[in-house]
């Protein structure tokens, strides 16, 4: 039986560990037990030390006994709670003591240090604080090349819907505008330790061959979650060499996705990405040049033959990705797509010619502490960039640089919450060595700082 005193410090889950911690189950073997994966019973033994002020296993035992009450041999078992207490309160000064000094060292560093645009590791400002602890950017797929990230979590596991890159002469023989990037099938990944864990490949989900409507070019999709089934995003071209969005569902975030016979009425151009907000679903899409967003006035096409060449616009224009809620079936627009206002600090819209700043491709949106962070891809300026609103919809504001140039042309991004940390998931062309359209998947972990921005992250960091 478990005292009350350890009873009211830890959640549920955290008590079962505790129970099967004293019982000598290693934490493998709590896993099976509890059909978990290893790195959340980790988790939670972490956490259920610091609430009970233990650093071991040893202690852990020796402290409550193998039956989850206080150790009541001899006279140093009376005061448990008394001894923790102290324990803790000792821990507390020693740390405050060396969080204080390591502010002093940094504001010394800040001050005297030459000052650079993007700093990986340490806080932006002086009095910030961060977990210091080194996060390596991890290849996930180091034996195929799959690029373009999006990174959700169901039932407590994480899963990667990318698209697949391969070696071709390009979509119909041509490597222009885009045909480079012949892609023709999606694998969904999963895992449940970001850093150190498995990745399982599920295989393919969706073939360009199971698509009715589809002609070519599988590009970046995403997935959304909604009463039991699972919606797969996709863009892909149709019969004219236009690009439409498609649906595919499946019971299981794993797949197999089935498509449905044809694309979502008024869908155009690529990179769908799909926020769950309140009950409802909103999906952000658009690309400029081979994505052909330049194309479309409102919601009409209108193709020009020079707007799919560089520069394939004019430097005054503005062009906007776009929103639109999403039906109650998620199969269709519940309204008209409208465009995605961005915004610079004194509220002007960017146009083309704000290279370093203006919308590209690769729309993602997640929210954070009750605010709306837009993040998307420059293109031709090689970063990723985010901006940030107070509603689904925008005006987003821009704020800056998330990841800065990485090996390759492309950057394409996704962020996500897991087990309390947050990542960024994106590719390069590393591994191929610099090939465009042969890009591996990366994830590194992502930091919101106390005001509110988000630490810049070195895409050349290996």
């Amino acid at each position: 039986m478990i005292i009350p005193v350890v009873q009211e410090k830890l959640s549920s889950r955290e008590q079962e560990i505790f129970d099967l911690l004293l019982k000598g189950s290693s934490p493998k073997e709590i896993a099976f037990k509890l059909n978990i994966g290893y790195s959340t019973v980790d988790y939670h033994r972490s956490n259920l030390y610091s609430k009970l002020g233990i650093h071991s296993i040893q202690e852990l035992l020796a402290t409550y006994g193998k039956d989850g009450a206080v150790n009541a041999a001899g006279p140093e078992a009376a005061p448990v709670e008394d001894r923790v207490r102290k324990h803790r309160r000792f821990r507390v000064l020693l740390f405050a003591g060396i969080a204080f000094l390591g502010v002093l060292m940094f504001c010394a560093g800040y001050f005297f240090a030459k000052p650079s645009s993007t700093i990986p590791l340490m806080p932006a400002a002086c009095g910030t604080s961060a977990d210091d602890s080194r996060f390596k950017p991890r290849y996930l797929v180091p034996d195929d090349y799959m690029a373009d990230p999006a990174a959700r979590v169901f039932n407590g596991r994480l899963y990667v819907y990318p698209s697949h890159d391969r070696d071709t002469d390009g979509y119909l023989g041509n490597k222009d505008n885009g045909g480079e990037y012949d892609m023709v099938d999606y694998h969904v990944f999963s895992l449940d330790d970001v850093a150190h864990g498995d990745v399982t490949d599920h295989g393919v989900v969706l073939a360009l061959s199971d698509i009715p409507w589809a002609h070519g070019q599988l590009w970046d999709n995403d997935v959304a979650h909604k009463d039991g089934r699972y919606y797969m995003y996709f863009p892909a071209k149709d019969p004219d060499g236009i690009f439409r969005i498609g649906v595919a569902i499946a019971s299981r975030p794993e797949g197999p996705f089935v498509p449905q016979a044809e694309p979502m009425h008024g869908s155009y151009s690529i990179d769908p990405c799909v926020l769950e907000d309140d009950g409802s679903y909103y999906m952000y899409f658009g690309g400029l040049w081979g994505g052909q967003l330049q194309l479309y006035n409102d919601n009409t096409y209108e193709y020009a033959p020079e707007r799919m060449n560089m520069p394939y616009v004019t430097a005054g224009e503005t062009i906007a990705p776009r929103v639109a809620k999403l039906s109650s079936d998620m199969l269709q627009f519940a309204e008209p797509p409208r465009a995605v206002e961005l915004l610079d600090n004194a509220g002007r819209p960017f146009t083309q010619a704000d290279k370093e700043t203006r919308f590209f491709e690769a729309s993602w949106m997640h929210k954070y502490k009750g605010k709306y962070y837009f993040t998307y891809s420059t293109g031709d300026a090689h970063t990723i960039c985010y901006a940030v609103g107070d509603n689904p919809y925008g005006p987003f504001t821009y704020q800056g640089v998330i990841l800065t140039e990485v090996s390759g042309w492309t950057t394409h991004h996704s962020i996500v919450e897991f087990n309390g940390t947050w990542y960024l998931f994106y590719h390069d062309a590393g591994p191929s060595g610099g090939k465009n359209h042969l890009r591996s998947m990366k994830v590194t972990r992502l930091q919101h700082l106390p005001d509110g921005s988000i630490r810049q992250i070195d895409g050349k960091d290996q």
